[in-house]
């Protein structure tokens, strides 16, 4: 959490609801479709997830995207650090 900063909770809760609960990934992948959806009290099994990887990224919810547990993994599994175009062009047009 202090890598995030002390408003974390508060900011990834706020990312989960702007998304309306439910996984992004379509947004910033085009290897994955998803439309899990988890409302309170269930929205913790969604993550908050930085676009643009920290430190070169920021905390700010144009870099925050909702995904769900498995898609997040798979995220940092496949992409290792490497920002996709697709991501890049999503951030840009928040």
């Amino acid at each position: 959490k202090e890598v995030y900063g002390e408003d974390w909770e508060q900011l990834s809760e706020y990312v989960r609801k702007r998304d309306n609960y439910t996984c992004q990934i379509a947004k910033i992948s085009t290897k994955r479709k998803c439309n899990v959806y988890a409302p309170p009290p269930f929205s913790r099994l969604l993550h908050a997830h930085h676009i643009v990887p920290l430190p070169k990224g920021s905390n700010h919810p144009s870099n925050l995207i909702t995904l769900c547990l498995d898609c997040h993994g798979f995220i940092h599994n496949k992409y290792l650090g490497k920002i996709t175009d697709k991501q890049k062009k999503y951030v840009r047009g928040m």
